[in-house]
């Protein structure tokens, strides 16, 4: 009877404590703390084990594009920044590009649309080369190492090397394409990007190719800002297919009308450079960009994602076509394919009689290159 009611007594007192004691704390525990007044300030990453939460796409009136032409805060703090550069490297005159705001594309149906839609894109400012690189600037490649330098290649672009025995340019010395200042034919996407590599510069991105090509406001042909031609198509300002339309047999001949079979001079059609002074941004040779190719790249990524409207450079190949960028036409294309708006690539591995490169320069490294020489020159530093 004494031990019922001894358990008896204790199961009471365990109960009044829990009730008393441990059920309010565990309330308190759990009760929802009061949102603060201001929201924090303070942000943190969140845990690795927790995604982030997926960041709301801009609206338009979130990123505003300044209007086309170049920035006016930007031209005040690259005013040091020269017209024109010398890269000691290759000996090549390159052509300054300010920042701004410029249009690109074209509502073409062309292509399965892949020019579309014309659209306001910004590009920092840089340097591109005044003309495509030319066999006398590769062959100071060839003779630094450059085919037996691993340093200056990608790995896919080595590999590619070792396997298929590139050793120089295809059509190398070849009749048709040869001559110091013609450009360099022949060379792959992965030979072009050991060449900028080597020569301390870049290929250029897509918009940074059609931005010098077009101006600020978007020409149709690089020579369209020039009142003496207007923008539209002149035969003789290019080398392209320009085949005699009275000659009709099938061993018909082209250069009847701008003077070359094949690739030309770069030197060739000085008066039609483009806004900026750079020189065949249509015909003679197809350029390599940096880009990976995409038909709706800026259909779909651009266009979706305003924030990419800076800047923009395609860095996804598709599984599809793991192809690369070219721009520009080529000697052996049709009118539209010259248009520096038209859009097409190719896989990088190919070697085509028809494409060559250029290069770009940040116009930063230019701005570190000439404080480097004002030191230099200043006794006091």
């Amino acid at each position: 009877m004494r031990f019922l009611l001894v358990t008896l007594i204790t199961l009471v007192l365990t109960i009044a404590f829990f009730m008393l004691i441990i059920l309010p704390l565990l309330e308190e525990k759990v009760k929802p703390r009061p949102l603060p007044s201001k929201p924090y300030t303070k942000t943190t990453n969140p845990p690795a084990t927790q995604p982030a939460s997926p960041q709301p796409k801009p609206t338009q009136d979130e990123v505003k594009l300044p209007k086309p032409g170049p920035d006016p805060e930007l031209l005040e703090k690259e005013k040091l920044l020269p017209e024109t550069w010398i890269n000691l490297k290759d000996n090549s005159t390159m052509m300054l590009v300010r920042a701004g705001t410029f249009f690109r594309g074209a509502d073409e149906q062309r292509n399965h649309r892949a020019e579309y839609p014309k659209q306001k894109i910004f590009v920092s400012s840089f340097y591109i080369d005044k003309y495509p690189i030319t066999n006398s600037q590769f062959r100071k490649f060839i003779a630094a190492g450059g085919y037996e330098t691993p340093e200056y290649w990608t790995r896919l672009g080595w590999y590619s090397r070792r396997r298929l025995h590139w050793e120089k340019p295809a059509f190398w010395g070849h009749r048709e394409y040869a001559g110091p200042d013609k450009p360099v034919v022949g060379i792959s996407w992965f030979e072009a990007e050991a060449y900028m590599r080597w020569a301390g510069k870049m290929l250029p991105t897509e918009v940074q190719w059609e931005k010098a090509a077009r101006g600020y406001y978007g020409q149709k042909y690089p020579w369209g800002h020039i009142k003496e031609f207007g923008d539209k198509w002149i035969k003789e300002a290019c080398n392209w297919a320009d085949y005699d339309p009275n000659d009709i047999g099938p061993n018909r001949t082209r250069g009847c009308i701008d003077g070359w079979d094949k690739t030309a001079s770069v030197f060739s059609y000085a008066k039609y450079l483009s806004p900026f002074g750079v020189a065949q941004m249509s015909g003679n040779v197809w350029q390599w960009c940096r880009d990976w190719w995409s038909p709706t790249f800026f259909s779909k990524t651009v266009a979706e994602n305003p924030r990419m409207r800076f800047n923009p450079v395609n860095t996804k190949p598709l599984s599809s076509q793991p192809w690369r960028v070219i721009k520009g036409g080529a000697f052996d294309m049709p009118p539209d394919y010259c248009e520096p708006s038209y859009r097409n690539g190719t896989s990088p591995q190919i070697r085509q009689s028809t494409t060559g490169c250029r290069g770009v320069l940040s116009a930063l490294v230019v701005l570190q290159e000439i404080k480097k020489l004002q030191n230099n020159d200043d006794p006091d530093k």
